[in-house]
């Protein structure tokens, strides 16, 4: 006699209760209650199960919860059940009867290959150690299993019978997907999972507390904290805990036994749930279960839909909502390399080449960027940013908000241009030369306030009021006080100078006179080639603006000469103002200076020049140009406006042997003019690039400057001699203009990264098409009518979570297998991805996606699952599994025993055995025969709360592990020994020819 025995009584009193006469005929019999009559089966099974000693404990142990077994065993034939049960089990018997050929009916093939799992369980002492481990972990909700489980079974969606005919369709993708797995599992080794006391990402995140009374929310539900050791986290009071917990050693946390459990004075462990109906070591419990001590809670409650993790999830929610899970996973599948024949330890299958996959080229630059040997004080100085400047930062995050809805209309540059291929060398050479720092620092000087309003003017005008005769523009300040004239006409195509922009006009000019001579030129006739004013007139102009330019013209008579001879000089030393003036002025005695195009600089762009000053754009300039002039880059500012000059037009064109490669820039100026005028995003950046000029913090006892490490990872990014490796081992790629970059920096590796998802997602229509509907910031980032972010806990959460995920990421990049998983990366994920499992996960995927009732079915069950607001008070799904997260999240189980419930998942994935589908096929035939849905009403029954905290199947749970384990009723934690008894009495039941199922099913077939 057993458990099980006693199960097997249960449900045929349950059958009983549903009939109308008695059970016997042969004598008159009054009848309690089913409850009253079920426990008194169950007490006697128990006192004859074993000798005269362990049957009475057993029996006792049954007494002790006598009217919670009662009310239990009551609970589970409410509703329909009661009068329902027994025709479906009539309607059930041929499901007994032994298949045409010969094998075994579908209800005994159900308890056979549970017999099966259990002999697999109890063949590896370490799976019943592991089953001990998960059931002593102390719980954040205890009963937050039986109560998802239940409200899934109460809830109206009523999936089941769909999600068996979806998950019986996809057999052959699953098959294949269990064959792997059976196959891996098993070989896991001890270690595979590291062990950390240190909170994971899930569990911080419930640790961010949002409030946010714009946004409704549904029922509150409350979880608590678990500590590192897995003990529950007891609020102190005056410094110390409330009685009976105990702090000996003052560290702040209460005392515990080896297995995490809190403990009193005398060592023994506290019982104490953090939830509980009632109580159990003498606290009152308030209606929510929650314990209390004195009037105060004794554990550190709190309320999930308040958590960060729960603002995600309604995130989340949204984004299911558009589809976007089926639309990413449609955009990554064109990413995994073609189908082709590969071979593992089970034979062929067709996988995916994953030796050319876009996808994992991708994740291959990404892993090699873990490798910034800063990466932990990067981390902090972006952390410093949110918190020494929140409201900053949050102007920052609203800036980008309305600078995407800005750009959202904004047409793309010309598909293959080469613009970041021809702009990256001198934007390496500046990070090199420390002058991204320097344009950081620039921005606390006073001149650098009107950069971006200067860049603006720039962009939206095309003309200046210039005097009909230049000669009378005679000094710099009339040339400051110039207007910009007749806006740019965006809608016209750049053709003539009249439709440009003065920006365009000031890179074209650029470009015109990179590398030209100035040579005295006597009476603007005679070239003196041997008397050179400049050898580059461009690199000559941006040392003036930093007040660096000198001419020289070789002797002392030549020199004295010129500056008499040039009415804008007054000295050797010309500003960038002077210049302006002199480059736009006919210089009949010393010549007017000639651009590359041989066209005079003051007839061809020069006016560009008093452009740059009368739109303060000099000014705003000078203080960055005075670090590069002075760490000798001026040519890197000739190269920038020169190299955006050829990509500024968006039409092709050859002059005088400029080219413009039609890159297409110019279409870009309306909204970068919207950007620096209709937002404070200009604002915001100079305050944010000051702050972070000045801003210090302290790691590990050192104080470290954040524009210092922002500017360093910079460098990083750009470093050219690097020769980071791409996957296949070579170290350069393919240059837009033919041929290779050999030494590509990482920036450019993870630019051409992405040119190959492109070109990948260009060649599949239907991938592009779904990439392009993904929209992932836009969940954060939509603005309403009012220019708000229509998201009203986006910012909060951003503020909120930066700091958090800073000490995550801190936690993680310290750990000492950091760099073994970055070396390891590559290989691992190719062999995950190219294997049969993965194979067989996403052609599974794949046909959920294109059956249309299948795909139903998953949006259906996601949006139940997080639906704000339950249909009804017991069916809040998204509350229940918010209690689930929070229970997963921080539940500690060594992690070795982790792995070996994996190595016993494994093990029972065999797929000759079937055994999952097996069963599902079981059930799907039993909810045949169930057209009334009274299995569904047992389901809810068997999971209904009944009161707080209390279940049936709990209760009933709960009473036969006490009973059965080898002591009754023993108050320890359960023993590997305990489980090993309880699941091998179930198991020989199983099996037992006589006493047990088998017996049950011979009877039932000679019916």
């Amino acid at each position: 006699m057993n458990c099980t025995v006693t199960c097997l009584g249960l449900a045929l009193l349950v059958t009983a209760a549903s009939c109308d006469a008695p059970l016997s005929t042969e004598r008159t019999r009054s009848y309690a209650d089913f409850g009253t009559e079920a426990y008194g089966i169950l007490h006697e099974e128990y006192l004859w199960s074993s000798t005269a000693a362990v049957g009475a404990q057993r029996a006792a142990v049954v007494e002790v919860r006598k009217g919670d077994l009662v009310d239990a065993l009551n609970a589970l034939i409410t509703g329909p059940v009661k009068d329902g049960i027994l025709p479906v089990f009539e309607r059930l018997l041929p499901l007994y009867d032994d298949q045409p050929d010969g094998s075994a009916g579908p209800l005994p093939q159900m308890t056979r290959d549970l017999a099966d799992i259990l002999d697999v369980m109890l063949s590896d002492e370490r799976t019943v150690a592991a089953v001990a481990a998960l059931d002593n972990a102390f719980g954040a909700n205890p009963d937050a299993v039986e109560r998802l489980l239940g409200t899934l079974a109460r809830h109206p969606i009523q999936l089941l019978d769909r999600l068996i005919a979806m998950t019986l369709d996809l057999e052959p993708q699953l098959t294949e997907l269990f064959r792997y797995l059976h196959r891996e599992l098993p070989t896991l080794e001890d270690g595979y999972l590291r062990t950390s006391t240190e909170k994971g990402l899930l569990q911080r995140l419930l640790e961010v507390k949002v409030e946010n009374a714009e946004e409704p929310m549904g029922p509150i539900v409350f979880s608590a904290r678990i500590d590192g050791r897995g003990a529950p986290v007891v609020r102190a009071a005056a410094g110390a805990p409330p009685a009976p917990f105990v702090d000996g050693d003052g560290d702040g946390q209460v005392d515990v036994d080896e297995a995490g459990r809190p403990i009193d004075d005398l060592g023994v462990a506290v019982n104490m749930p953090t939830f509980s109906g009632r109580g159990t070591a003498g606290e009152e419990r308030d209606q929510l279960g929650r314990a209390i001590v004195d009037g105060s809670f004794v554990y550190d409650y709190f309320e999930l839909r308040n958590t960060a993790l729960a603002y995600l999830v309604r995130d989340t929610r949204t984004l299911l909502a558009q589809g976007v899970h089926f639309d990413l996973f449609t955009s990554f599948e064109a990413l995994l390399g073609g189908r082709v024949s590969r071979d593992d330890a089970d034979g062929q299958y067709t996988g995916f080449y994953v030796e050319d996959a876009p996808l994992l080229d991708l994740l291959h630059v990404v892993n090699e960027l873990r490798r910034y040997p800063r990466l932990v004080p990067l981390i902090r100085a972006l952390e410093q940013g949110v918190i020494a400047k929140e409201q900053l930062f949050r102007s920052l995050v609203l800036d980008l908000a309305k600078a995407r809805d800005i750009f959202q209309p904004a047409p793309s540059l010309t598909p293959g241009n080469t613009l970041f291929e021809d702009l990256h060398p001198t934007l390496a050479s500046l990070a090199k030369h420390g002058l991204f720092r320097s344009l950081i620092a620039a921005a606390k000087t006073p001149e650098n306030q009107g950069m971006f309003a200067s860049l603006s003017k720039q962009m939206s005008y095309t003309r200046l009021s210039l005097p009909s005769d230049m000669a009378l523009l005679e000094t710099p300040a009339q040339a400051s006080n110039l207007q910009l004239l007749d806006a740019t006409p965006w809608d016209r195509a750049d053709t003539t100078d009249a439709d440009r922009s003065w920006l365009q006009k000031s890179c074209y000019l650029m470009w015109d006179t990179q590398g030209a001579e100035a040579h005295l030129k006597l009476f603007d006739r005679v070239d003196a080639y041997d008397v050179v004013i400049t050898d580059d007139m461009a690199n000559l102009y941006v040392d003036s603006i930093a007040n660096r330019a000198v001419i020289d013209l070789g002797n002392t008579i030549l020199n004295s000469l010129a500056v008499q001879l040039v009415a804008e000089f007054d000295d050797l030393t010309p500003t960038a103002e002077q210049l302006n003036l002199y480059m736009n002025h006919d210089q009949s005695t010393t010549g007017n200076p000639t651009c590359r195009r041989g066209l005079q600089v003051r007839q061809h762009y020069g006016p560009a020049l008093l452009a740059l000053q009368a739109s303060g754009s000099l000014r705003a300039l000078r203080p960055w140009v005075n670090d590069i002039v002075a760490a000798g880059r001026g040519t890197d500012f000739v190269s920038l406006f020169s190299t955006l000059a050829i990509h500024y037009s968006e039409t092709r064109f050859t002059d005088n042997g400029f080219t413009s490669v039609g890159t297409g820039f110019r279409k870009l100026e309306p909204y970068l003019v919207q950007l620096f005028e209709q937002t404070g995003f200009p604002t915001h950046f100079i305050e944010f690039s000051a702050w972070a000029d000045q801003a210090t913090f302290v790691l590990d006892g050192q104080t470290l400057n954040v524009a210092d490490e922002l500017d360093g990872f910079l460098r990083w990014m750009l470093d050219t001699d690097a020769q980071v490796p791409l996957r296949d081992g070579t170290t350069s790629i393919p240059s837009k203009h033919g041929g290779t970059i050999d030494h590509p920096s990482r920036l450019q590796l993870v630019v051409d990264a992405f040119d190959r998802i492109d070109r990948a997602l260009d060649a599949s229509p239907g991938a592009r098409a779904a990439w392009d509907r993904v929209d992932l910031l836009g969940v954060f980032l939509d603005l309403d009518g009012d220019g708000q972010l229509i998201n009203r806990h986006a910012l909060d959460i951003t503020v909120a979570l930066v700091p958090t995920i800073a000490d995550q990421l801190a936690e993680v990049v310290s750990r000492p297998d950091w760099q073994e998983g970055i070396a390891s990366f590559d290989q691992d994920l190719a062999d995950i991805m190219g294997s049969r499992g993965f194979t067989a996960a996403t052609d599974a995927m794949a046909k959920i996606r294109d059956t249309p009732a299948h795909r139903a079915l998953v949006d259906e069950l996601l949006a139940a699952m997080l639906a704000e607001q339950p249909p009804s008070a017991d069916a809040d799904l998204f509350g229940a599994n918010l209690q689930m997260l929070s229970l997963l999240s921080q539940v500690r189980v060594p992690m070795d025993a982790t792995t070996q419930l994996l190595r016993f998942l494994g093990g029972l994935l065999d797929p000759d055995k079937r055994y999952v589908l097996n069963a599902l096929e079981t059930l799907q035939k039993i909810r045949a025969q169930d057209p009334d849905g009274v299995t569904t009403a047992l389901a809810q029954n068997l999971f209904r709360e009944v009161t707080l905290g209390v279940f049936p199947y709990k209760t009933l749970k709960q009473a036969i592990k006490e009973a059965q384990r080898p002591v009754p009723g023993a108050n320890t934690l359960y023993s590997a020994d305990d489980f090993r008894e309880v699941m091998g009495d179930l198991r020989d039941w199983l099996r037992d020819e006589h006493r047990g199922a088998e017996r049950l099913f011979e009877i039932i077939r000679s019916r």
